[in-house]
């Protein structure tokens, strides 16, 4: 994970050096424009996706602890069927 922000990282280190030099600014401009436009939005709307992400956390383990306070029988219908053959 953190190579991949290093990598990142010197990737827009290179795309601003890039914008710097004439003729090759036309190319890395727009790139690194969009990836800034990308940032911001992504830290703008970061309480969202904290909000969502909780959300599926708390749905999740819900969906989890009704799985483990339910009997067996609910969850299977086949375990009924089992015991009812065995014991006829």
């Amino acid at each position: 994970m953190l190579t991949g922000l290093l990598y990142f990282l010197a990737f827009l280190l290179a795309l601003w050096i890039m914008e710097k030099i004439p003729g090759v600014h036309y190319v890395a401009k727009p790139i690194l424009e969009s990836i800034i436009k990308f940032l911001h939005f992504s830290v703008v709307h970061s309480g969202l996706w904290l909000l969502w992400f909780f959300r599926m956390f708390v749905r999740a383990h819900k969906i989890f602890f009704k799985h483990l306070i339910t009997p067996r029988e609910t969850i299977n219908q086949s375990e009924v069927a089992r015991r009812v053959k065995n014991t006829l």
